[in-house]
């Protein structure tokens, strides 16, 4: 079971260089929350933890993002934050429980798209645009690090085409 809240932002702002500015947050607060495993039993308090049994039940995690449009521009600046959390290593390698503090970690992406009426909209961007290190997590199987949840290249570039018809 889960326990938390979810928060949600959805803002016009004042026009900037002729263009429509605007911006929108989503964030997520764990309060609590409980597994119940295969052999029913009940597993409390995983807020704020991380396991190789369990996974990462971080307290906080949030998106956001300031986007500005002009006619067939749009830029956008997006931020994504996962919460500090403790980490849990307690499996066969060692002999008693051991627990790490993981940082919190806030990504910065960027994208520009320019659409045309004939050939589709081109989208330029980069993730992980301030090459935010990927924390060293002792539980983590593959790579030190938790790799469902954290960017482990750096930043990366890419362009998007897409086209409707």
């Amino acid at each position: 079971t889960y326990s938390g809240v979810d928060i949600g932002v959805i803002a016009d702002l004042p026009e900037v260089l002729g263009g429509e500015l605007s911006y929108e947050a989503q964030a997520t607060y764990n309060e609590e929350t409980q597994v119940i495993t295969g052999y029913g039993t009940v597993v409390e308090d995983l807020a704020g933890t991380n396991s190789s049994d369990y996974g990462m039940y971080t307290r906080w995690r949030a998106n956001s993002s300031l986007n500005w449009n002009k006619g067939n521009l749009s830029v956008q600046l997006m931020n994504r934050y996962i919460h500090g959390y403790t980490d849990k290593v307690d499996d066969f390698w060692v002999l008693d429980a051991t627990y790490t503090e993981i940082d919190a970690v806030l990504y910065t992406d960027v994208r520009v798209s320019y659409t045309t009426a004939d050939y589709g909209t081109h989208t330029f961007g980069v993730n992980n645009l301030l090459d935010e290190e990927v924390p060293f997590v002792p539980s983590a199987f593959n790579a030190n690090t938790d790799v469902e949840n954290y960017d482990l290249l750096g930043p990366v570039m890419f362009y998007r085409f897409n086209y409707s018809f």
